[in-house]
């Protein structure tokens, strides 16, 4: 298939179609006219509709059978619809015109009579109330829609006011809630309508106090919480103000008079056929798909993907992005169905997850690393793409100074084969379990009372998180305030000039310094750099400006170096200001610098654990000015153990079967990495190695154990396990 078959198919359907829907025999030169017309119109339409769904100009596209199908099937769709919607268009034109002209109204000058105007009112009525109820019903629920999102756009910085996705997709249900209420026999009607018109508007404040109090807009999933809104009600009533009361007055005068409107149009039997309502829904959902459709596809697991209207609509991992693109009422259906969706697709049940802890049965038992931190201050900074190429004294002296007087962990290594996530790795080591696809929403959405920061929080510590990017970045804001933040500041959001991709912003800029440094608490503040982030050529900015693009290494240790400022400035600050003593500070990296080709020299740097030497080992320091310095080279350290490990260095209470991980001083842990993939290594054996024998019982005894803890972990974040505890 080519091009010019796309192009010519879709055509000759709608001269088809055309021909069929013709009351008279059409001539050959007709005809003729009509395709070259039709072929022009429908694949000026076609290509736009293309160019929308896949993201990509036509004329750059290279096209395969598949594509061509594609266009096929959307050029076809446009080519039977169209005709339909032309000459529904023509006809209701048409006779709205005659009826005008016969009544007086319009003159053939399109002038209007306003005596006739009023005859024709009276005569009339209701029409014109039918009419009026009609524009001011959809008014309203439009205006709704309008002042909600122009909110949700101010606080996420995502989509446009008058986006084509959003105004589809609200018109559509705006026409569709309009009609209901019309169409339902007369006293079902108005108790509809009263319902429907008080429901959104209850909706439109609950979102309206959430965005301005939270920043965040509602999601089902925090209905659940309903009883914090309690607490929040001085600050609900402090956000009542001029322009609320106006907006509220606006809206509460539309529903009125739209009710009014109703009760006279409703004095008469409304008739309802079934041909009127194929046609209300057959708007209803050409308006919804064009909207559906002006949203365009994008690449998965891309950096870009979060910029795309359609993986808000995809993963409601971002409620306020996902309201300002789809409109109150699009979201609230969208946030229905997945809820249910996910509800309906739980991976396993609560008595299963508890079998396994009984399984397990693991219980805290102190050890010589128990409570040696305790009641210091922590600063955790996990380091973007930092791995051993860069880990050195030349490139990052600091951190090799830390490396040398502090713990120094040999053998740790990402949840992830073949590179890694920042996501993962900042979820896994605030959590202790893991996630993977499936269950991806279901992170913003959880409940987390026995995350770092929250069992740090109810032990007197302020927790503190910080990252240079926006916070809808990953979704942090929400998922940052889920884990037990109190407090969370994202750079590119509060300050009007930030450093890009330069780290020691986060000490040298005295306003963030004090943001997420307490001088008079015990604190825990999460730092995410983001200064080494690839790529590694000359597409890259920062070391283009600092003509540092004569190799890959180089531009990856330019970029290393400014993390290493970070490090540099902040022992200075610390030591200022009286805190070293007092701070522990843990540094490790979120994954491996994956898109930096590794020459066969930078291997050698790396223990090899796969055959491909896809699997590198990345660093991890503990550094306080009076700690004696360590080398751990036996202890296999794990994404998952992270939290179980510091609770146990900083004397707090925990119970061990509720993470997947362990604590890796314990003397009965397994000394194994568990990979998200299922796969394991134990030191000495990586199970996804060819020469690996899987028949033997050590090989399927840790193979089932490592599904076991897998799965038990997604048990847990599946059926929101945490928060069932808390019940208990």
């Amino acid at each position: 298939m080519n091009k010019l078959l796309c192009y010519l198919v879709p055509s000759l359907v709608s001269v088809i179609v055309l021909s069929l829907m013709s009351e008279k025999k059409k001539k050959l030169i007709d005809l003729f006219k009509y395709y070259i017309i039709n072929t022009l119109i429908i694949n000026f339409i076609t290509i736009k509709a293309f160019e929308i769904r896949n993201s990509k100009n036509v004329k750059d596209f290279v096209f395969d059978s598949s594509l061509s199908i594609k266009y096929i099937i959307i050029a076809t769709v446009i080519a039977i619809l169209l005709p339909f919607v032309c000459k529904k268009l023509k006809k209701d034109f048409l006779n709205l015109k005659k009826k005008l002209i016969k009544e007086g109204i319009l003159s053939v000058e399109i002038d209007y009579n306003k005596e006739s105007l009023k005859r024709y009112i009276e005569k009339n009525r209701e029409k014109v109330n039918r009419a009026k109820f009609i524009l001011v019903s959809i008014i309203f629920f439009v205006l709704l829609d309008f002042i909600i999102r122009y909110l949700a756009i101010k606080v996420s910085s995502f989509s446009s006011l008058f986006s084509i996705t959003s105004i589809l997709m609200t018109l559509c249900f705006s026409i569709l809630f309009t009609m209901i209420i019309y169409y339902l026999p007369k006293h079902l009607s108005k108790i509809t309508a009263i319902i429907t018109y008080l429901f959104w508007i209850i909706l439109f404040l609950v979102h309206y106090f959430l965005l301005k109090i939270k920043s965040e807009a509602l999601s089902i999933y925090d209905l659940n919480d309903t009883t914090e809104g309690i607490q929040f009600l001085n600050f609900i009533i402090k956000q009542i103000n001029v322009k609320l009361i106006i907006c509220l007055v606006i809206l509460l005068f539309l529903a009125i008079y739209s009710f009014i409107l109703l009760i006279k149009v409703k004095r008469k039997k409304v008739e309802v056929t079934f041909k009127k309502i194929f046609k209300l829904l057959l708007n209803t959902i050409t308006i919804f798909v064009l909207g559906y459709l002006s949203m365009g596809n994008y690449e998965e697991k891309s950096w870009k993907e979060i910029t795309y209207p359609k993986y808000y609509y995809n993963n409601f991992v971002n409620p306020k992005r996902s309201l300002s693109t789809l409109g109150i009422y699009e979201y609230t259906f969208r946030d229905l169905q997945l809820y249910f969706e996910n509800m309906n697709t739980k991976f396993g049940s609560v008595e299963e997850i508890e079998s396994y802890m009984n399984a397990f049965n693991r219980e805290r038992k102190d050890n010589d690393y128990t409570g040696i931190f305790k009641d210091k201050n922590v600063i955790m900074i996990m380091m973007e793409s930092i791995d051993e190429v860069v880990a050195n004294k030349e490139t990052m002296p600091t951190l090799a100074y830390m490396r040398e007087n502090g713990w120094n962990f040999t053998k740790r290594y990402n949840a992830l084969t073949s590179g890694g996530s920042t996501l993962l790795t900042e979820y896994t080591s605030m959590t202790g379990l893991f996630y993977d696809l499936a269950n991806y929403s279901n992170i913003n959405n959880n409940t987390y009372p026995y995350s770092l920061p929250n069992m740090m929080k109810k032990n007197g510590y302020k927790t503190i998180s910080t990252h240079e990017n926006n916070g809808f970045y990953y979704n942090r804001d929400r998922l940052h305030q889920k884990l037990g933040f109190e407090n969370s500041y994202f750079l590119y959001d509060i300050l009007e000039e930030p450093k890009h991709y330069q780290d020691d912003q986060f000490v040298t800029n005295e306003e963030i310094y004090n943001k997420i440094i307490p001088k008079d608490d015990k604190f825990m503040t999460f730092i995410v750099t983001i200064a080494a982030h690839g790529p590694y050529d000359d597409t890259n900015e920062y070391c283009k400006e600092a003509s540092k693009t004569e190799s890959e290494k180089e531009c990856l240790s330019f970029l290393a170096k400014r993390t290493d400022d970070l490090l540099k400035e902040l022992l200075i600050k610390l030591e200022k200001d009286n805190l070293l003593d007092d701070t522990i500070i843990m540094l490790y990296t979120d994954h491996i610098a994956y898109s930096y080709n590794y020459s066969d020299e930078d291997l050698k740097i790396f223990d090899k654990v796969d055959e491909d030497k896809t699997i590198k080992n990345v660093p991890f320091v503990i550094y306080n000015k009076n700690l004696k310095h360590k080398e751990f080279d036996n202890i296999l350290v794990n994404d998952i153990d992270f939290v179980p490990t510091i609770l146990n260095l900083f004397g707090i209470e925990y119970n061990p079967n509720y993470y997947m991980g362990n604590d890796i001083f314990d003397s009965d842990r397994k000394n194994l990495i568990l990979f998200r993939d299922y796969s394991f290594y134990d030191g000495t054996t990586y199970s996804g190695n060819e020469n690996v024998d899987t028949t033997s019982t050590y090989f399927r005894e840790t193979q089932r154990y490592v599904n076991d803890t897998i799965r038990f972990g997604q048990m847990i974040l599946s059926q929101d396990y945490y928060k069932y505890t808390l019940k208990k």
